[in-house]
């Protein structure tokens, strides 16, 4: 029995349904796409409060944003691992074809292209912490 079923077309193409109380993510590259920004720009500390991100079976879920990104003392690979890890966790990333990200003071810009089991993937993104 479907109970939930959010549409992005009329075709009935469906980014989030639940079904029999499972909740189920469109299996393709766009839902890829969302989970992989879900991951990004979602603070560690923070995601046993979001409701996407299952703290479970995830422990690791999100990135590190103020214990390694935002510290001063933090090496640039350090930095690099981590938000390497959060990308290469998303479900249906297969690996990083193009990896380029800057740190200007506390702005954060990651421009990256994925290889994923439907194709590559293209995502930027800037982060600055409040």
């Amino acid at each position: 029995m479907k109970l939930i079923h959010i549409s992005k077309n009329d075709a009935g193409d469906f980014d989030i349904e639940l079904e029999d109380g499972i909740f189920r993510m469109s299996e393709d590259g766009e839902a890829a796409a969302v989970s992989m920004t879900e991951r990004v720009l979602t603070v560690r500390s923070e995601a046993l409060a979001n409701p996407l991100i299952d703290i479970i079976l995830n422990p690791l879920a999100g990135v590190d944003w103020y214990g390694i990104i935002f510290r001063s003392d933090a090496t640039r690979a350090e930095k690099e691992t981590e938000l390497k890890r959060a990308i290469l966790s998303t479900p249906g990333i297969e690996g990083i074809i193009r990896w380029n990200w800057a740190q200007t003071g506390r702005t954060v810009t990651i421009d990256v292209k994925v290889k994923s089991e439907w194709g590559t993937l293209g995502y930027t993104e800037e982060v600055t912490p409040l």
